[in-house]
């Protein structure tokens, strides 16, 4: 083959080539042309889908919130709090899930429990001695005879670990109350918000007044 019919060929390859070209180029506009209409009414109809179904999860979620929270205050009662406590001290505050006050309770009741016991311990030795003391037999001789010779001694000591004992099964029973009437307030105060958001606000304000006069004020804002 000839250079001339080289050329020839060449030419007629670079003419088909450039007519390919602006034909992938056109058809490539017209779809692109055509395109927007449907990607237009696809993001159209996909949006008003997107929306509907937000809206029907947003009402359910709402729906189901309030179905859930108004279980809870029903679930949660200040009534059964009380009981609970009543019938075994530390039980409402576990109900109210203030687990750390259980603890407090109960070495409450058994700091109650020790005074209790020792005091009632003293004051039966004491009250054993004064007995053996004027039982009229010289041959029983109390324990206190040598550290205590004088009688109104031990009446005293009787009489001050007698009153301690009581007052620890005042105490006793003071803690017990206490424990129902804590159960109680906290399942009253449940769901009270005690967030950070909590702020108190203060601010100098004016008074409008018929005659001139200057002073100075504090409104709070809770």
């Amino acid at each position: 083959m000839d250079v001339n019919a080289c050329s020839i060929l060449m030419k007629k390859l670079f003419h088909t080539s450039f007519a390919f070209i602006f034909f992938l180029l056109g058809s490539h506009q017209l779809f692109a042309q055509s395109s927007p209409v449907l990607e237009q009414d696809t993001s159209k109809i996909s949006k008003e889908q997107l929306t509907t179904v937000k809206s029907e999860n947003v009402s359910n979620i709402g729906a189901n919130s309030d179905t859930i929270k108004s279980t809870i205050l029903k679930k949660h009662s200040a009534r059964k709090a009380t009981l609970f406590s009543t019938v075994l001290p530390g039980l409402g505050q576990a109900y109210n899930a203030k687990y750390w006050k259980i603890p407090v309770v109960y070495a409450g009741f058994g700091a109650m429990s020790y005074l209790f016991t020792i005091n009632n311990s003293r004051y039966l030795k004491y009250k054993k001695a004064l007995i053996l003391r004027n039982d009229d037999d010289e041959s029983t001789i109390d324990d206190y005879a040598t550290q205590y010779p004088n009688q109104q001694t031990l009446i005293e000591y009787k009489d001050y670990y007698r009153r301690n004992r009581d007052l620890s099964v005042i105490g006793f029973a003071l803690f017990y109350v206490l424990n129902i009437v804590d159960a109680n307030v906290d399942a009253n105060l449940f769901y009270f918000d005690v967030s950070d958001d909590l702020s108190m606000q203060w601010m100098p304000v004016t008074f409008p007044s018929a005659t001139f006069a200057s002073g100075i004020g504090i409104s709070l804002k809770f």
